[in-house]
C-alpha cells in the first residue's frame, strides 16, 4: 500500500530531506506553491522519483526566486508610483486648499467674530477691524469695508495683498466678497496702533526700531510691489507684542506718487518723535506742525521731543537731531521739485558726456 504526502501551505526555509527519505512507500509528492530554500533537485535521490509537477513554484527551482524577485520588483515600483502620484495630489492639494481658505463667506467671518457683536477693535478710515477666530485656532483680523467697491477689482486687489510677504507688512490670508460684505481678513497678531502705543511714552530705542521696521517694509512694496500703496499715519501702522511694526492699509489702484509717498514717511517720522498728531482734516494744521518742528530745529531739538520720553542720552539726542532733520526734508514742499531738478541735472550731464 502506497503512502503519499501532499505539501501546499506557503512554507519556507529547507525541505525536509531527511523525513521524507524515510517514507520508502511515498509514491505522491507535491511541493508546488511553497517557498523553499533552493536546491539541486537532480543530485536528491527522493526527488527523482516524481516530475516537475511536483515542484511548481515550489521554491526549489532556479526560475522560483527569478519569479519572486520580479514580484518583489513590480511592488516596488507599484508603491514608488504610488507614493509620485500622491506627492503630486498634494502638491496640487495645498494649492487649492489655501485658494478655498482665501475666500471667506459672510457666515464664517460671523461666527469667528461672535457675529462682531464685541470684536470691535478700532475704526480706520473706511473700514471696522474686528478680532476673531477660525475653527482651527487661528487669530484673524476681520478688515469690513464701509465703503463697497467694484467686486471683480475688489477680489483683483486681495489677490494681489494675498502675495505679499514681509516681517513689516501685514499678512492677508483671504478676503470676503459677498453682495452684504467685503472684507480683507489679516492675520490676528497684532496688539495696537502706533496711535495708541505712543500714549505709554516708549524709550527712544523702541521708536527707533519702529521706524527702521517701518523702513524695510517700504522698501519692500516699493521694490517688488510698486503697484501697491499704503498708509503710514501712526493709527494705520501696527504692532505686534515684538514692538515689530505692520503696515496694514493698503490700496492697489492709483497709488500715491513718489513725493506724496516721501512727505507721509516725513510725517510718520515726526509723529512718533514728538508724540503730536495734527488735525489732518484741515491741511493748515498739519503744515503748521511742519512749520513749528522746523523753527524748533537744531537748536530747540528738546522742545520737539516727546517730553514724556525718558532716559534720553545725548548719543540719542544725536540720533533725534539726525532723524528729524531728514524727516523735515521728506515734508518740504520744495522736494520733488529738487528732485526733478536733480534729475534733469543727472541727465544734461550724461547728455553733454555722449556728446
Amino acid at each position: 500500500m502506497s503512502r503519499s504526502r501532499r505539501i501546499h501551505n506557503l512554507l519556507v526555509g529547507d525541505v525536509p530531506l531527511a523525513g521524507l527519505a524515510s517514507l520508502a512507500n511515498l509514491s505522491f509528492l507535491n511541493l508546488s506553491n511553497n517557498r523553499f530554500s533552493e536546491c539541486n533537485r537532480e543530485g536528491v535521490e527522493l526527488f527523482r522519483r516524481f516530475d516537475s509537477s511536483s515542484f511548481i513554484h515550489s521554491g526549489l527551482l532556479p526560475g522560483d526566486h527569478r519569479h519572486g524577485s520580479e514580484i518583489t520588483a513590480t511592488i516596488l515600483l507599484l508603491v514608488g508610483v504610488l507614493v509620485s502620484v500622491l506627492s503630486v495630489v498634494g502638491l496640487i492639494g495645498r494649492p487649492l486648499l489655501r485658494q478655498r481658505r482665501d475666500k471667506f463667506t459672510t457666515a464664517m467671518l460671523r461666527k469667528a467674530t461672535n457675529g462682531f457683536s464685541e470684536t470691535l477693535v478700532r475704526k480706520a478710515d473706511g473700514e471696522d477691524v474686528y478680532i476673531g477666530r477660525l475653527r482651527d485656532g487661528a487669530e484673524i483680523e476681520v478688515h469690513v469695508q464701509r465703503l463697497k467697491a467694484f467686486r471683480r477689482t475688489f477680489g483683483e486687489e486681495c489677490r494681489i495683498l494675498a502675495q505679499l510677504r514681509h516681517k513689516n507688512v501685514a499678512k492677508v490670508i483671504g478676503w470676503c466678497d459677498r453682495r452684504d460684505m467685503q472684507a480683507v481678513v489679516t492675520e490676528g497678531v497684532h496688539v495696537r496702533s502706533v496711535e495708541e502705543w505712543l500714549v505709554v511714552a516708549p524709550p527712544w530705542k523702541q521708536r527707533l526700531k519702529v521706524m527702521m521696521g517701518v523702513m524695510d517694509g517700504i522698501c519692500y512694496l516699493d521694490e517688488h510691489w510698486p503697484r501697491v500703496g499704503y498708509d503710514l499715519r501712526t493709527r494705520s501702522v501696527l504692532l505686534r507684542e515684538d514692538i515689530e511694526p505692520s503696515i496694514c492699509k493698503f490700496k492697489v489702484r492709483n497709488p500715491d506718487s513718489e513725493s506724496k509717498k516721501v512727505y507721509r514717511l516725513g510725517m510718520f517720522v515726526l509723529e512718533v518723535v514728538a508724540n503730536k498728531r495734527p488735525r489732518e482734516a484741515l491741511e493748515a494744521s498739519e503744515t503748521g506742525f511742519i512749520d513749528w518742528v522746523r523753527l524748533q530745529c537744531p537748536a530747540q531739538i528738546k522742545k520737539v521731543v516727546d517730553e514724556k520720553m525718558k532716559k534720553l542720552t545725548a548719543a540719542s539726542f544725536e540720533q533725534i537731531k539726525q532723524v528729524t532733520a531728514v524727516a523735515l526734508e521728506c515734508t518740504d514742499n520744495n522736494w520733488s521739485n529738487r528732485v526733478n531738478d536733480q534729475n534733469n541735472a543727472e541727465y544734461d550731464k550724461l547728455i553733454g558726456h555722449q556728446e
